[in-house]
């Protein structure tokens, strides 16, 4: 994030009703997402690894959606994605459950951010939710409904078109060949759409476990589905982080479906403490087996770690 000077106000950044930032306008450019690289990091399932992106200069503040998940509404109206928006004062950016408001001082407005009405507009999506539906929410993804393949249409196989003329008129082969059309036709309409197999939010339910493999990652029998399909989704950013108090939480918030907290005493430098709650979003049990193999896997090789787990 670097500075620009000369830029009057602040952001104020609400949670829930409170105050947890605000961010003088000195920045040229300001990227928020839930990765820590970012330069505001907002660790919450409803934000995105790379949110938006805010910049400054003559024309005010602009925010940027950049292709987000759940998107970014101004004012109650969805962002189109990577398109540059003024934010002009009294509006309100909403970002998963975090406001955001320009001020002219972190004192203006003492009583927080009241939202404008949703502005009405038949091509653009209206933020049909509230706060509260973001908060706990772990993203999931709808179960890939398996389409049968359209039969072939006709009396007679559109394979004769590709024939010598002379079996145009052929009946029985132009019936003996439908038989080849029903089969090979599902094949190519598979070909067609073949990236849908490599992408973990489309392809079928048992490749899976097959895409988890190429980054040496198992995944549980007894998992849901979504549970599944968020951590190959992520599984890049978890090795971008591996080592990393960011990368192990994330890693165990997968595993478990519970949230953990990575905390380190100041007189064991070499020693962190995970504490790990059992939540109504975890599925059963914690496995305390399968999350210390993975503290082994993925925590520095001379960290050492005591682990609780509250049920």
């Amino acid at each position: 994030m670097s500075s620009m000077p000369g830029q009057d106000g602040v952001l104020v950044v609400e949670y829930q009703g409170d105050v947890v930032r605000t961010i003088p306008l000195t920045f040229d450019v300001l990227r928020i997402g839930r990765a820590p690289d970012n330069d505001l990091y907002l660790q919450h399932p409803g934000v995105s690894r790379r949110h938006i992106e805010l910049s400054t200069g003559p024309s005010g503040l602009v925010v940027t959606d950049l292709d987000s998940a759940n998107g970014t509404y101004l004012n109650g109206v969805r962002l189109l994605p990577n398109r540059p928006t003024r934010l002009e004062a009294g509006y309100v950016l909403q970002v998963g459950p975090y406001l955001f408001a320009l001020r002219r001082s972190p004192a203006e407005h003492p009583d927080g951010i009241t939202p404008l009405p949703s502005a009405t507009n038949g091509t653009q999506h209206r933020a049909d939710v509230s706060l509260q539906d973001f908060v706990n929410v772990v993203p999931t993804y709808p179960r890939r409904p398996t389409l049968p393949v359209p039969p072939p249409t006709g009396r007679l196989s559109k394979y004769l078109d590709y024939l010598p003329a002379v079996f145009a008129e052929n009946d029985f082969l132009g019936r003996y060949l439908l038989i080849f059309e029903a089969i090979w036709e599902a094949l190519e309409q598979r070909q067609d759409h073949i990236e849908m197999y490599f992408d973990p939010r489309t392809c079928p339910e048992a490749f899976l476990p097959w895409l988890a493999g190429w980054f040496d990652f198992k995944t549980g029998f007894h998992w849901p589905e979504a549970r599944t399909r968020d951590l190959v989704e992520q599984v890049s950013d978890l090795y971008r982080f591996r080592g990393t108090a960011y990368g192990l939480a994330k890693m165990l918030e997968v595993w478990t479906g519970a949230t953990p907290q990575i905390t380190q005493d100041p007189n064991q430098p070499f020693v962190f403490h995970v504490r790990i709650k059992h939540s109504q979003e975890a599925d059963g049990q914690i496995d305390r087996a399968m999350v210390e193999r993975l503290l082994n896997e993925h925590k520095p090789a001379a960290a050492g770690y005591t682990l609780d787990i509250e049920s």
